[in-house]
């Protein structure tokens, strides 16, 4: 009986590895493919201080801490000093963009599990606030970013979800998108098998090639676009800002970028002044967004007022009375909920920890609870040309 367990195990292991070639054989094992700008029209900026950033997205603790591991080896195989190996144990699509907004990260590697979506048939992967990371992604980056990672199942449907192509056309110099081709990619977990790992491992063999001292100058920041806004609870939802299609910033995901005032305040952007070009946009006008990622329908929404849009060069825009964006067109107004009394059981209690802490937000929401300061309800998300 112990052979013919052995046996077993050989066999299995046998197949999995792939020496058995089934039409499928290497679907777990992280074949690592790519997509580049082939004909890039101008230069990558150039960096003395290159930086590569892993963003982990949303993995269980044990998966987390071992591809902490997985991250610094790669930085481990490539040559001293080529490169700052910056880890996001526990990223964010807001603490994504500001990496890519960062003129020194030359790559980022994003790992982590993926969703299938059926309207774009692509995928999409969450951060670990839970939330979608936004298709335009990418329009955060600077010229001299060279590589982006995409790691997980399905990756190949990201492509798609994150308009990869599109976007590497977009930034000035070259780029290329890297994607595990596997429906479902080994972890570690399945007889020691980590497609993660061995992608990651053809990947140091060719960013160990690249020269990031090479290119242009960079572009300062000579623009500002600022915003005027009130009652944006910090952490409640993250919005993204978006000039000609390209995040430029974020809005409510820290302290810094939302008010708890019952004053107005204003919050600038420094943008370059490549970003004004329209030519990603169909219009001619300096088009400006401010909204969440893709989220399913009922996501709650955080109710706030936008008074000023203006552009540093000239484009202005003012709200009197001001704009009243989110999903409810009164604040909630009631008695704070009183905590909930757990039954032991796992499933109910989650239940009624869900129902209670959905409650408070509602009600913590609306720092400025005085229904006359709230006009008509304009819309969840904003957009509009200067």
């Amino acid at each position: 009986m112990f052979q013919q367990h052995k046996l077993m195990i050989f066999i299995l292991t046998f197949i999995l590895l792939g020496h058995f070639q089934t039409p499928d054989a290497h679907a777990f094992r992280g074949r690592l493919r790519s997509i580049s700008d082939q004909n890039p029209e101008t230069e990558n900026w150039k960096t003395q201080h290159p930086k590569i950033v892993f963003a982990l997205s949303l993995l269980d603790e044990k998966l987390n801490e071992h591809y902490v591991k997985v991250a610094k080896q790669f930085g481990d195989r490539l040559p001293d000093n080529f490169a700052e190996i910056k880890i996001l144990s526990a990223a964010t699509g807001a603490q994504i963009v500001r990496e890519l907004q960062n003129p020194n990260t030359v790559g980022l590697v994003i790992i982590g599990h993926t969703y299938q979506t059926k309207s774009l048939k692509g995928s999409v992967f969450l951060g670990s606030d839970r939330q979608p990371l936004p298709t335009e992604l990418l329009s955060a980056a600077t010229p001299a970013l060279r590589f982006f990672a995409l790691l997980g199942c399905h990756a190949r449907g990201a492509l798609t979800q994150y308009q990869t192509q599109f976007e590497i056309e977009h930034i000035p110099g070259k780029q290329t998108v890297f994607y595990t081709d596997d429906s479902f990619l080994a972890t570690n977990q399945l007889l020691g098998v980590d497609g993660v790992k061995h992608a990651l491992k053809n990947l140091a063999n060719v960013v160990s090639n690249m020269n990031f001292q090479l290119g242009a100058e960079a572009e300062a920041a000579s623009v500002q676009l600022s915003l005027k806004i009130k009652d944006v609870l910090s952490g409640f939802e993250v919005r993204y800002v978006i000039l000609n299609h390209r995040i430029v910033g974020t809005l409510g995901d820290s302290p810094e970028t939302s008010n708890s005032d019952q004053s107005y305040k204003t919050i600038s952007y420094p943008i370059r002044e490549s970003a004004m070009n329209t030519a990603r946009s169909v219009s001619t006008c300096q088009k400006i967004s401010i909204r969440s990622a893709e989220l399913s329908l009922g996501a709650p929404a955080d109710d706030y007022l936008l008074s000023e849009v203006n552009l540093s060069t000239g484009q202005k825009r003012s709200m009197d009375p001001a704009l009243h964006f989110g999903d409810q067109p009164k604040p909630y107004l009631a008695a704070p909920p009183i905590a909930p009394t757990l039954s032991g059981n796992k499933e109910e209690d989650q239940i009624l920890v869900i129902q209670y802490v959905s409650e408070l937000a509602r009600i913590k929401e609306w720092l400025d609870p005085d229904a006359r300061h709230w006009p008509v309800l304009s819309g969840r998300f904003y957009s509009d040309c200067l």
